[in-house]
């Protein structure tokens, strides 16, 4: 009975190691093609990939429109809240990019993002320096106004929003909590 059970804890190792291993994505960018809609894609961050979603809106080509970071709640994902919040139907009427990096649930079970970890409160480290790092390759790709890069979120979303806001005040101009306080980002930015 105790060698059957050793077996089957090895060969649930192994096969944790195998998916582990299967599901690590190589060091390279999949981002989506340009053209409006709500796009899936895939950020290399340090041997990783980190997954997102990002509205395009019509006809940006030829000009610098301004891009919104927006971070999830714990048990929200990108289209959750996308929907909940109706901040594409925003970015439409606007004309700007909206950029929903995903938590994942390797990094926390709930899907929040772990600002309450101390590895996660600071530049250069943990969660804010992928976000930045993913902010950064959005900009560069899709050609964004760096003057008018916000960043905002919802529960733990927020808390991650303003610790990443504040260690990176050359990427973000403004942090904001609510659709509301971005609304204003953008009537003032305009």
């Amino acid at each position: 009975m105790r060698s059957t059970r050793r077996l089957l804890r090895t060969a649930m190792a192994v096969q944790r190691a195998w998916v582990d291993a299967a599901t690590r994505v190589p060091a390279i960018d999949r981002s989506p093609s340009a053209g409006e809609g709500f796009a899936s894609g895939t950020h290399a961050f340090r041997s990783r990939g980190h997954r997102y979603k990002i509205y395009i809106p019509p006809e940006h080509a030829g000009h610098d429109a301004p891009l919104i970071v927006m971070l999830h709640g714990c048990t929200q994902n990108p289209d959750s809240f996308a929907a909940s919040t109706r901040m594409n139907a925003l970015a439409r009427e606007k004309g700007c990019f909206i950029l929903y990096p995903e938590q994942s649930l390797r990094a926390n079970r709930l899907g929040c993002w772990n600002w309450f970890v101390a590895h996660h409160q600071g530049r250069g480290r943990g969660e804010p320096s992928m976000i930045a790092s993913m902010t950064k390759a959005i900009v560069a790709r899709y050609g964004i106004d760096r003057q008018r890069v916000f960043i905002a979120g919802f529960s733990e979303g927020f808390a991650m929003a303003a610790i990443t806001g504040a260690a990176y005040p050359e990427i973000f101009a403004a942090i904001g909590t609510t659709t509301e306080m971005v609304r204003s980002f953008l009537d003032e930015s305009a």
